[in-house]
């Protein structure tokens, strides 16, 4: 970390379970609240009174959306202040249940179930 608050590193916010069709409405309001320069180009977001420039990568498969940061000098008091309004703004809102969760879960089963097999069989020798 170098002077105060900005970093070295790619700071990154993941919000799961949203598309980012959904995400977009709420993560302009929020950055209205935060920072009345703040000007969008695509899916690229540059907020200049905080420090923060992102892009969204929306991960349409598992309905997640990333805010990863892009360009040079980050401010990490600035994305605490933008994930704390999200927090806040997605708080009130309500999603579905991603499908695929499920699938992921027995998969999961599948492979403990495969694990034990191989575990016991191996004792048993």
């Amino acid at each position: 970390m170098r002077g105060h608050g900005h970093l070295d590193v790619a700071p990154r916010l993941v919000i799961y379970n949203i598309s980012a069709d959904k995400l977009r409405p709420i993560l302009a309001e929020v950055v209205a609240g935060l920072d009345s320069d703040a000007r969008w180009a695509g899916d690229c977001l540059v907020l200049p009174n905080l420090s923060v420039q992102l892009s969204v990568d929306n991960f349409r498969i598992m309905r997640n959306v990333s805010l990863k940061s892009v360009g040079g000098s980050q401010d990490l008091h600035g994305w605490r202040r933008l994930e704390q309004g999200l927090a806040g703004a997605l708080s009130q809102e309500t999603v579905s249940r991603n499908p695929r969760g499920l699938s992921l879960f027995f998969a999961g089963l599948f492979i403990l179930g495969g694990l034990a097999m191989v575990i016991s069989r191996d004792r048993k020798q």
